[in-house]
């Protein structure tokens, strides 16, 4: 899917085709009536991602099925190197592994393999802020995949098991296999890594790829989080995740964990919950989940959606309209803090005038026309708002979006009312987000207007944005 042509070697013969012969081929498949043609089911075709931000190759052609790093590639001689040549084998390799972890999945057709690899490659996702190209390989997500669609057993889980297993035997080269249980003493060596000698959580700032890493993000412990299909009922064997919101009782206490966004701690809490754990000592167990699930960050709340606020009020001289439109998504954060993540639409506010002589332009009591409507309009720009919540209705974060736009005023002059349009900036009011919690999570944020205009206050209910997927 193509290749870095800095990296040839003017010694050895070029297998890229000339624009001629490219021309050629192209004639050749359009003949054929194969210009068009798909890979087989059993054809996975990998293009390419750099070594940073992981965004797609410039060299690397669209089309492909599945994204690897072939830009970036470290080697031997200390020059890295590119091309889809570096990202064709990675791809290979995670087939390869798939098939020494599952019989099952290596004695079906190839084309589960393939489908198992593009089913759970990234798709929208976020890491650290930077989004990750679409369609690269995601080779824990889709090891997790071989596991069994039930509730997570020690027979039907063997892959979550495994890597829970931390602590037991060694092999010959120091490296820690385990003892095929999870137990008290993986626990404990976990908490050895979570959290210090005081007991509070360790904030990692490099990736280290360890054992501990959970969620499969680099990072060992902490708060950051990532995708993670923690309980696979609903999921499909072989292929894709079903990520919600899942539930356990963990040191007595219900829990419910956003798989969306899952931290280290917040794995391991749910797993040491569930009937994986086979440790009998579960008074030592549930002192253990105490003090690291206090520790594990609340999972983030992810909200979207379309949200209309609007106030009028009247008196029998005047009646003002005020109205958004508005595009929002917003968070709960990890510390309870709702953060508006975007804003977008359109504000606008009007005044419409009665017929009465007060508004009419005149000369010595002669009657010109009622006053026209004055108003002001335009695009929201931005907002932002921050508030602590804890649960309590009156936890609020207050939001004051910016309307860019036009201000149309009149005046009276000559009997004749003159209409004056000019550019405005401004705030047409404020709104704020509660959220709306039930069973401990929050599940939606409510939002209220809160116009100021010519007769005081006015608050409106409005809509309610519902937690995403």
């Amino acid at each position: 899917m193509g290749a870095d042509p800095r990296l040839h070697d003017a010694a050895v013969p070029s297998l890229t085709a000339t624009p001629a012969q490219a021309a050629n081929i192209a004639r050749v498949l359009s003949t054929l009536g194969a210009a068009a043609a798909t890979p087989a089911a059993n054809v996975l075709i990998a293009g390419s991602v750099d070594n940073f931000l992981l965004e797609r190759s410039t060299f690397s052609d669209f089309g492909a099925g599945v994204l690897a790093v072939g830009e970036g590639v470290p080697t031997l001689l200390g020059v890295p190197v590119n091309g889809t040549s570096f990202s064709a084998p990675q791809v290979a390799g995670l087939a390869s592994y798939l098939w020494l972890l599952s019989p099952e999945l290596r004695n079906r057709p190839a084309r589960d393999t393939v489908a198992a690899i593009k089913a759970n490659a990234s798709n929208g996702l976020v890491i650290d802020g930077v989004a990750i190209a679409d369609g690269l390989i995601n080779a824990y997500a889709t090891v997790l995949s071989l596991d069994e669609t039930v509730a997570v057993t020690p027979s039907s889980a063997k892959i979550r098991l495994a890597i829970l297993d931390v602590a037991g035997q060694v092999d010959a080269g120091g490296t820690v296999i385990g003892d095929g249980r999870f137990d008290l003493a993986d626990l404990q060596a976990f908490r050895a890594v979570y959290l210090d000698a005081s007991g509070a959580p360790i904030e990692p700032t490099t990736r280290t790829y360890s054992r501990f890493d959970l969620n499969g993000d680099g990072f060992t412990s902490g708060s950051r989080t990532t995708r993670m299909d923690l309980d696979p009922r609903g999921s499909t064997r072989f292929g894709a995740p079903q990520l919600g919101d899942v539930s356990a009782t963990v040191a007595g206490v219900a829990r419910s964990f956003n798989e969306q966004a899952v931290t280290d701690a917040g794995a391991l809490c749910f797993f040491a919950s569930s009937a994986l754990y086979s440790g009998t000592d579960l008074a030592a167990r549930d002192a253990l989940l105490a003090e690291l699930c206090a520790a594990a960050p609340r999972q983030p709340a992810q909200f979207a959606g379309a949200v209309t606020l609007e106030a009028v009020t009247s008196n029998v001289r005047l009646t003002l309209r005020t109205r958004y439109d508005l595009s929002v998504t917003a968070e709960v954060d990890t510390d309870g803090i709702i953060v508006l993540r975007s804003l977008s639409g359109s504000g606008s506010e009007t005044y419409t005038y009665a017929s009465d002589a007060l508004f009419n332009c005149g000369v010595s009591g002669e009657l010109a026309g009622n006053r026209p409507p004055e108003s002001e309009s335009g695009t929201v720009t931005g907002g932002s708002g921050l508030g602590i919540l804890d649960g309590s209705a009156t936890d609020q974060a207050v939001i004051a979006p910016r309307v860019e736009g036009t201000k149309v005023s009149n005046s009276c002059s000559g009997g004749v009312w003159t209409n004056t349009s000019r550019a405005s900036s401004g705030s047409l009011g404020s709104f704020k987000g509660t959220a709306v919690v039930a069973g401990g999570v929050t599940v939606a944020l409510d939002f209220n207007a809160n116009f100021t205009d010519v007769f005081g206050k006015r608050t409106v209910t409005t809509g309610r944005l519902q937690r995403s997927p």
